[in-house]
């Protein structure tokens, strides 16, 4: 009996070892499992993340840009969209501190990060539809109007002006007005000055068609015919710089014109009214009326208020799909410099941690099978 029993133990020992062998494979595969089941789960997260992200950037621009759009890109439906991005923003923050998660925590940065590119893109709708809608007073074939035409075409919004020459700038009788701004303290100050344009021939008895406008933004006071002159005032300098350059732009145009010997008989300059886009300048135009009030008393010159206030073009030439390709072009890459650096970074950290996340699921898996083979063998002994 006991032979027979010696006989079998090593039958039931090898059956034992084989059961145990299959329970822990069973064991080590369940647990691989678990961990691969998680890290997917992880996974499906991050991604679920990243899109949430997205579709929040894209929801953000919806909401700014369908006001604008159903008004005919207005101002007052940039302005809507402009108020309901930012409702948008709030909500999502609200929903983020209420209930935190990383779904909501990246419906709060997507709604976050785009809605100042969604509300500079919606503002450049409405200044392409005013670009498109431009009315403009080129004369015949484009061939430009006289200098002396303002009060015909006081309407418009751009102008071409022909055969100019600098004594149709009269320097001589301009006109500034030093304007304060009230704000809390002493205030803003702020230079504008004010060029007749004139046609050939033209008396001080006749009202002058045109202006030609400039200002500091407000850099102070300083006088404009220094500043025309160049003579430079250390006391001055905050803002003399830009009010210089304006005045004495449009002579060195045509300086610049007479020696590379234009094709043109009467070469032509391009001017925008004060209130055009993309500046949309209307509260500096009582300013400006003061310059001119300043010079109709001091020169004895005719005026009317109704006389185009006229600023150089951008581009010295025809208005306005350059411009507005231009306009259009800004707007594509202020967003993209904002909001697409943020997006692929969000995208690189998820890469990141997923395969982070695999190379520790793959050193965890091979520690379970050291840890399991180290059992087997210390139950084999």
């Amino acid at each position: 009996m006991r032979n027979v029993n010696s006989a079998q133990s090593p039958c039931v020992d090898l059956q034992r070892k084989k059961r145990l062998q299959h329970s822990l494979h069973a064991r080590f595969n369940t647990a691989i499992n678990i961990l691969l089941g998680a890290a997917n789960a992880h996974d499906l997260r991050r991604w679920l993340t990243l899109l949430a992200l997205c579709v929040s950037i894209i929801l953000q621009y919806a909401i700014v840009l369908l006001p604008t759009s159903a008004c005919g890109s207005c101002s007052g439906g940039a302005f809507l969209g402009s108020l309901f991005a930012s409702a948008y923003v709030t909500a999502a923050g609200a929903c983020f501190y209420i209930r935190p998660g990383p779904i909501a925590k990246h419906v709060f940065l997507g709604s976050l990060v785009s809605v100042i590119p969604a509300s500079f893109t919606a503002s450049t709708q409405v200044v392409i539809s005013r670009l498109a809608a431009a009315v403009n007073a080129y004369g015949v074939d484009g061939a430009g109007i006289d200098p002396g035409q303002g009060l015909v075409h006081s309407t418009a919004d751009t102008y071409a002006l022909r055969g100019l020459k600098a004594s149709n700038f009269r320097f001589d009788l301009m006109g500034q007005s030093h304007s304060k701004r009230s704000l809390d303290g002493p205030g803003i100050l702020g230079t504008f000055c004010a060029v007749p344009i004139v046609p050939d021939g033209w008396t001080p008895a006749e009202v002058v068609p045109f202006w030609y406008v400039c200002n500091n933004y407000w850099g102070m006071f300083m006088d404009c015919d220094l500043a025309y002159k160049g003579v430079y005032n250390e006391n001055d300098s905050y803002g003399w710089n830009s009010l210089s350059e304006c005045l004495r732009k449009p002579e060195e145009l045509i300086i610049n014109a007479n020696l590379t010997g234009s094709e043109l008989l009467n070469p032509l300059m391009y001017f925008y009214q004060l209130d055009f886009a993309p500046n949309f300048d209307e509260v500096s135009a009582t300013f400006f009326r003061k310059a001119i009030t300043e010079a109709s008393v001091f020169h004895r010159i005719m005026i009317r208020y109704d006389a185009p206030l006229l600023r150089l073009a951008q581009t010295q030439e025809p208005c306005c799909q350059i411009l507005i390709k231009t306009t259009n072009d800004e707007a594509i890459i202020f967003s993209i410099v904002l909001v697409l650096p943020f997006v692929l970074a969000c995208a690189w950290l998820n890469v990141y941690r997923f395969t982070f996340q695999h190379k520790f699921i793959e050193k965890a898996s091979l520690l379970t099978r050291q840890h399991l083979k180290s059992i087997y063998l210390g139950h084999g002994r």
